[in-house]
């Protein structure tokens, strides 16, 4: 089995969750390289880079907007940021309002849910290799082998088409799933196993009949991310059919 991994993903660093708020941050580039040592000390198989893509798989899942804010938000947050201060909301946008902020200050939260995931530097670097990382996995099964693991970081399955969350950008699952279907025709199934529900992936493909989601975590009524416990019904989407 063939590991891909980029050492990219220590461009998004941060400790905390809210600039100012003594929260920690639980992403932190030492659980990818915790996995890796793992992985290699197991002779599981050999760790590769990533190919490159391009955003074309990107694309397919998250609108261009959305992908467009996450490339240039911290650059253009700096006026109202001190220093490498990581762009985090304050405030959140009421997605039912048809109007999109024009300022930063809106905007930032217009396409986040959350604050536990502020935007470095080096954030979209970061998602776009790991995005990578979960495409060229696909892309090894599509072309025979029998599997492949992508250690992605930052993580996905929080990131919806147009909003990140949850310690999550770019939903690298949705990029891969998507990307095998586009590529071979062939219906595609996602087991999400995790504690916390994945309310990305689902909303992206909740009436997606060629692409089945099945999410096993706690009652999102009791955790993180409680908004969506209306959409789940139970462990899987409405997209349920044979894959």
């Amino acid at each position: 089995m063939k590991i891909v991994y980029s050492s990219e993903h220590f461009r998004h660093a941060t400790t905390l969750a809210l600039t100012g708020c003594p929260t920690p941050y639980l992403d932190i580039p030492t659980r990818a390289e915790a996995i890796l040592r793992a992985v290699e000390e197991a002779c599981i198989g050999e760790v590769i880079e990533p190919q490159d893509f391009g955003t074309e798989p990107v694309e397919a899942v998250h609108t261009a907007e959305f992908i467009a804010h996450l490339q240039t938000a911290y650059r253009a947050t700096r006026p109202f940021y001190e220093g490498a201060s990581p762009a985090a909301p304050d405030t959140y946008a009421a997605r039912g309002w048809r109007h999109k902020p024009s300022g930063w200050p809106g905007r930032i939260g217009y396409f986040a849910f959350d604050a536990t995931s502020p935007i470095l530097e080096g954030t979209w670097e970061a998602a776009y290799r790991s995005a990578q990382c979960e495409a060229t996995a696909a892309d090894l099964v599509r072309k025979g082998l029998p599997a492949a693991y992508a250690l992605c970081r930052p993580p996905g399955h929080h990131a919806s088409n147009d909003q990140h969350g949850g310690f999550c950008y770019l939903n690298n699952a949705a990029i891969a799933a998507n990307a095998l279907r586009r590529w071979t025709g062939e219906r595609v199934a996602i087991l999400d196993i995790d504690y916390h529900h994945g309310n990305g992936t689902q909303e992206i493909f909740y009436r997606d009949p060629d692409i089945l989601f099945c999410s096993l975590h706690v009652d999102p009524d009791l955790d993180f991310p409680s908004a969506n416990r209306c959409h789940c019904r139970s462990t899987a989407s409405r997209s349920a059919g044979p894959a």
